[in-house]
């Protein structure tokens, strides 16, 4: 028998724990002690025999007597190591992706049109892998700014203003090694608009090449055939790009880039075209609340995954006048009330201790800024944590601001911890110093989507 890793599956290992990854059909595992008889699995088809020789001369047995066990193994990772008597075998089962129209997907089992990144209850893999990567402060996220160029200019963006600073490659590279070695597993690019680096292909390949699980974030307007060929090649797990509205003069006034909607949709239609996942988001303002909905219709009927969202992030620099853009009470309440198909809310747990960690800021994710400034999260911008051409990530990730990050309790915020709406909040100190330039003080208006879902639970309730 014929024995692979899907050419979608990641391994990683921490110690004595391994995790299993398959990012095409979300075969997840977390095993002890087995990396052993992972060692020797690859993404090349190996005889059965041959493998179970080498794990014997390392275990410094026979081999007749690892094979049963080596064969139950095998057989309790299917969806992620694939085994058959040929290379066809093997081919077919590869999970890859394909398009399909709503049409085509009623009268096929179109499992493989699905992109799973709208957000899933935790399940057991979910809350071990969590909890263990937690506790030994191991980073599994990796966020990458890869430019502050950006095309469009959109009316809600916490960015203060577009520039031209871009990561050198071999800055990229470097931080992609350091990452690999301790065990980094995700790594998003994005920007401004990452296209916009004049070496995006190169360094997707060279995370392919480190074997990163590569999401992008994009626009879209500066996506060619050279690119999308690329995107292709490497196997992202899925991009996200942003579509406003399907009335053209509404997507481009958000964007104040003219002409950027067509541009958007031909992106998407080069996607398409290669079968590149794909999710279309859509930000909910006071621009678009009429509109937003057209975006759902469509990507309803082209089977394109879709979610939406209504949170705002003020201006790194403490500006807030890009959040006059979000919604009012009227208008939140509206829209919470129509979009758990898009953007699914329910009442959270609130079980935490006044000695309880605030949030997972520094816990398993880290972000670099196009300077190359590592920060914490996507609202602490201006939180430096250290800086990749000169520190390393594993120096910048034990800083001591990112102690004092790690080290923010529940009873250093009583007015949240109090609150009766906290079950829906995601109370954050980063956006906190966004909003005031304090980490320990919130707008007024920060806590009105919490306060309406908290309202409309009640309102469901009785």
């Amino acid at each position: 028998m014929l024995i692979n890793l899907s050419h979608h599956t990641f391994v990683r290992h921490f110690g004595n724990m391994s995790e299993v990854v398959n990012q095409r059909n979300d075969a997840k595992f977390f095993l002890q002690d087995a990396e052993p008889f992972l060692r020797f699995i690859t993404c090349e088809p190996q005889r059965e025999e041959a493998i179970v020789a080498k794990i014997a001369k390392l275990y410094g047995c026979s081999p007749e007597e690892i094979a049963p066990d080596f064969a139950e193994f095998v057989q309790s990772l299917q969806g992620a190591v694939l085994t058959g008597s040929t290379q066809e075998e093997l081919t077919v089962q590869e999970p890859e992706f394909r398009y399909y129209t709503k049409a085509e997907a009623e009268g096929k089992t179109a499992q493989s049109a699905s992109v799973k990144t709208e957000k899933q209850e935790e399940d057991n893999f979910g809350i071990i892998i969590n909890d263990f990567l937690i506790a030994h402060k191991q980073i599994c996220s990796l966020h990458i700014d890869l430019t502050d160029a950006c095309t469009e200019r959109c009316l809600h963006c916490y960015v203060p203003e577009y520039g031209t600073k871009t990561l050198s490659f071999e800055a990229v590279c470097k931080v992609f090694d350091e990452y690999r070695v301790i065990g980094g597993l995700e790594v998003e690019l994005s920007g401004g608009e990452p296209m916009c680096h004049p070496q995006f292909c190169e360094i997707l390949r060279y995370a392919r090449k480190c074997d990163l699980m590569i999401t992008v974030l994009s626009n879209l307007t500066l996506l060619n055939e050279e690119t999308v060929k690329t995107l292709a090649d490497v196997r992202i797990k899925y991009l996200q790009t942003s579509v406003y509205s399907m009335v053209p003069e509404i997507h481009d006034a958000i964007t104040r880039r003219p002409g950027s909607f067509k541009e958007t949709m031909r992106g998407i239609e080069l996607m398409r075209k290669y079968n590149v996942p794909m999710k279309i988001n859509t930000p909910v303002l006071k621009e678009n609340f009429d509109s937003w909905r057209t975006v759902e219709e469509f990507c309803a009927d082209q089977n394109y995954k879709f979610s939406s969202n209504a949170t705002l992030l003020a201006k790194v620099n403490h500006d807030c006048g890009n959040l006059d853009h979000g919604l009012n009470s009227g208008q939140m309440r509206t829209y919470l009330s129509d979009c758990q198909h898009s953007n699914p809310w329910v009442a959270g747990k609130f079980e935490k201790q006044l000695d309880d960690p605030m949030c997972e800021v520094c816990t398993i994710k880290l972000r670099l800024d196009a300077a190359g400034n590592y920060y914490p999260c996507v609202a602490g911008r201006e939180l430096v944590l250290g800086n990749c051409y000169n520190d390393t990530m594993q120096q910048a990730w034990n800083s001591e601001l990112a102690e004092k990050l790690r080290a923010l309790k529940q009873r250093d915020f009583p007015e949240c911890f109090k609150c009766k709406s906290r079950c829906f909040c995601m109370a954050c100190p980063a956006a906190n110093f966004n909003e005031t330039g304090d980490l320990y003080k919130h707008r007024p208006e920060y806590c009105m989507e919490p306060k309406i879902k908290y309202q409309l639970y009640k309102e469901q309730s009785c």
